[in-house]
């Protein structure tokens, strides 16, 4: 990997931790992350995960896979499981 690549792999990185504070504006984030500006931010989201920003910031904002008590197809599964 050339050190260029390497450089934007943890600018991108930084950014994924940036993004689920949702207080912060896309364009500030930007600037603090690194980048030139918002869309070059957004060029380097579709480049890397394939959506844009915005579209992290709310994945980041649903409940994690971890969190599966709180599913209640799981709920209803556990039941029919117990009840059996």
């Amino acid at each position: 990997m050339s050190r260029r690549r390497l450089a934007a792999t943890r600018r991108f990185r930084h950014l994924l931790g940036g993004l689920a504070n949702h207080a912060q504006p896309l364009g500030e984030l930007a600037l603090d992350t690194g980048y030139y500006d918002q869309s070059h931010m957004s060029t380097a989201c579709r480049a890397f995960a394939g959506k844009p920003p915005g579209a992290i910031r709310l994945q980041a904002a649903a409940p994690s896979g971890g969190r599966f008590f709180q599913d209640n197809r799981l709920n209803s599964r556990l039941r029919l499981i117990i009840d059996r």
